[in-house]
């Protein structure tokens, strides 16, 4: 189950509201205003209705104004494996790219998709991580192959590492200046696996295939 922020600014809104709703019914005092709420006429203090509609206006708003963001997961639950196609992670956080990486993906929840037996060209900036996920095929026969190689004059200090959808470390490879890092591993047909990107600042090319 993924719970969104949207959801959770809907459910403050209504909790907001119920509050100002219960005020209706405790509140005795003087210099009450009168509102009527399905068909009901009730007297309250001027703090009870203000309660009651801030409650009712966050809890409106998202849906009568859409705003960016608010429909990004804050919560994921349940069982990695519960998943229909087997990702730990919901596939709307993810973004399907082809040759080049696209951000923001410095969270695994945000990861790239990327193509099995394929090349992507990335950039790591001042202590960034860039995450991918990929598919093996129905048909794979050996050990799938990651090969990270520092493409800027020189090269850097550069690795990845590579996750199971569980978030298990598989493995991973460093390399410093030219040097390429490279992992072979005992991948499962049909399996969905990431690979987290780190190192100093500068432009790699991830490849991805079948050893």
């Amino acid at each position: 189950m993924v719970v969104t922020i949207q959801a959770i600014v809907m459910v403050f809104g209504a909790l907001t509201a119920a509050v100002g709703v219960l005020l209706l019914f405790l509140r005795q005092e003087s210099g009450r205003n009168t509102i009527r709420i399905v068909g009901q006429e009730f007297e309250i203090s001027t703090p009870a209705l203000v309660v009651f509609l801030c409650g009712c206006v966050i809890f409106v708003l998202p849906l009568l104004r859409p705003m960016e963001g608010l429909n990004r997961p804050a919560f994921v639950f349940g069982s990695p494996a519960a998943r229909p196609d087997g990702s730990f992670l919901p596939a709307a956080a993810n973004v399907r790219v082809g040759g080049e990486e696209q951000e923001p993906n410095t969270q695994i929840t945000e990861a790239n998709v990327v193509q099995f037996a394929t090349r992507v060209q990335g950039t790591l900036d001042e202590n960034d991580r860039d995450y991918f996920r990929f598919r093996t095929p129905e048909t794979l026969k050996s050990n799938v192959r990651v090969i990270l190689r520092k493409t800027r004059p020189g090269g850097f200090y550069g690795g990845f590492a590579v996750f199971d959808v569980t978030e298990r470390n598989l493995g991973g490879d460093t390399g410093v200046g030219n040097d390429s890092a490279t992992l072979a591993f005992e991948a499962k047909a049909a399996t969905d696996y990431y690979v987290m990107v780190t190192g100093n600042r500068g432009p790699y090319e991830l490849e991805i295939r079948q050893d």
